[in-house]
Formats: C-alpha cells, sequence, structure tokens
C-alpha cells in the first residue's frame, strides 16, 4: 500500500576510497539447486527488474573490473556466466540487445583467450527449423569505410586442413552455398583476391583459387560464366600480365 514513490532499500556509500568488501555481501553457503538472489516479476511491469545506472564518471579497471563482473575463476567447471532462458512464445524483442552511442574507438563486443583453450569462441546449434538467419549484418547507415567482416591469420605456419573460413554443405538443394549479389552499379569487383605479399601457392596443386573437382560428381562444371542478356561489351574472362620478364604461359590446360 506504499505510495508509487516510495523505495523498499537505499543503500548510500561513503564518499571516501573504500577498502573493504562491497556496500553489500552475500555469501553464500547452501548446496541446494535455488537462486542466492531471485528477482520474481509479477507484474505487467513496464520498467527494468534489474537496473545498473552510471550517475558519475564511473571507472573501474579495464579488463579487471565492469560495471557488471562476474569471475568464475574458482567455479565448477560446467559452469555458465550468463544464461538466458527464452519463452515458447511469440517475441518480438530481443533476447541480448546492445544500443552503443559511443563515438569512441572502443569495442561494443571484445572477447579474448589468455590460454590454449580447445573449444569454440562462438557456437551456434539449433534443435528445430528455424527461417531466419543465423547471423545478420546490416552496414546500411554504416560509415562508408566500415567493414562487415575482418579476419586476421596468426603469423604461422598453420596446419589445420580447413582454412581460415570453412564451409561444409551438407544440403541438397538446387542452390548456391556462397552467394554474392550486387545490388547496386558499383564499380568494384564483388569478389577480389589480392596478394600484398609473396604469397606462394604451390604450383600445380594450389593456386590464389583453387577449384577442385576430384570427387565431384562427373557431370559437375568447375567454372561457368553466363553473359547477360543486354549487349555486352566487356569480356566474360580477361587476363592481364604485368610481368616485365617469365617462361610460363598465361593459361595452361593439362589433361591428367
Amino acid at each position: 500500500s506504499a505510495a508509487v514513490g516510495a523505495q523498499a532499500v537505499v543503500v548510500i556509500g561513503q564518499a571516501a576510497a573504500r577498502t573493504g568488501n562491497g556496500l553489500i555481501e552475500i555469501v553464500e553457503e547452501g548446496s541446494g539447486a535455488v537462486p542466492t538472489v531471485n528477482i520474481l516479476g509479477s507484474g505487467a511491469t513496464t520498467g527494468p527488474l534489474l537496473r545498473v545506472n552510471a550517475d558519475d564518471a564511473v571507472a573501474p579497471v579495464s579488463n579487471t573490473n565492469g560495471m557488471v563482473t562476474i569471475d568464475l575463476t574458482n567455479e565448477a567447471v560446467g559452469s555458465d556466466g550468463v544464461l538466458i532462458i527464452g519463452g515458447a512464445a511469440a517475441r518480438t524483442g530481443s533476447l541480448l540487445n546492445i544500443r552503443d552511442a559511443s563515438t569512441g574507438s572502443g569495442e561494443s563486443i571484445e572477447l579474448a583467450s589468455s590460454a590454449a583453450s580447445s573449444g569454440n569462441i562462438i557456437e551456434y546449434t539449433t534443435s528445430a527449423a528455424i527461417t531466419g538467419d543465423v547471423i545478420n549484418l546490416s552496414l546500411t547507415n554504416a560509415g562508408v569505410g566500415a567493414q562487415a567482416l575482418v579476419i586476421g591469420s596468426q603469423a604461422a605456419i598453420r596446419t589445420g586442413a580447413a582454412g581460415l573460413v570453412s564451409i561444409v554443405e551438407n544440403g541438397t538443394g538446387a542452390v548456391s552455398t556462397v552467394r554474392i549479389d550486387g545490388a547496386a552499379a558499383t564499380t568494384g569487383p564483388l569478389l577480389a583476391v589480392t596478394a600484398t605479399a609473396a604469397v606462394a601457392p604451390v604450383a600445380d596443386t594450389n593456386g590464389m583459387v583453387t577449384i577442385d573437382t576430384t570427387t565431384a560428381a562427373a557431370a559437375a562444371q568447375g567454372l561457368l560464366a553466363y553473359n547477360n542478356t543486354a549487349t555486352h561489351t566487356g569480356a566474360m574472362i580477361r587476363v592481364f600480365d604485368n610481368a616485365a620478364t617469365g617462361a610460363l604461359s598465361l593459361i595452361s590446360l593439362r589433361t591428367i
């Protein structure tokens, strides 16, 4: 029956450099499968059930503390840091929503690994026939120099069979595994492979682009170029050789 502006608990810390534990400390010594802190929303409230708000220049130590810090140093190896369970209803909101209005150079999300683990950094699995995209990147309003995805390899001799990007196609439909659509009159290439160093694929084994149809169906084509129906003035395939000297052919065809 309290007034709508009444607060149940208000804790105000001293205006000094505190050295003890937190303003509120809970020591859980139980062993039951019940929450230590349980917040239950039993009404149609439009406010957050838990809010952390900085009214001043709060400055937790970078890479040590944050506005919210979850430390699993001594936890059981099967513990989850954060677990979000969505309801079975037709949701229209996001399970996780990050709004970044910063103009600085800091990341919105940063993942850093400091040990030689064998688990995936990010993993997605589904047990239902979803119809949405797993990852949808929309750069409609981004700066013209923004990139959707940047991958930097380790400076070492990689030994894995899979490349930096590996796609395993298990489908049987007549749709593309990778598709690039030019939806605007761009003057740049839709796909560019450029060597900025002395890249040296093994001759007769690998190239800057390798298409291996060894185990493909007998009727499979390695490369197919379609012309458009308009009056075409460009070449379907064009090869430029800027080498001053060299004894190799521009195009070499071999039947093994």
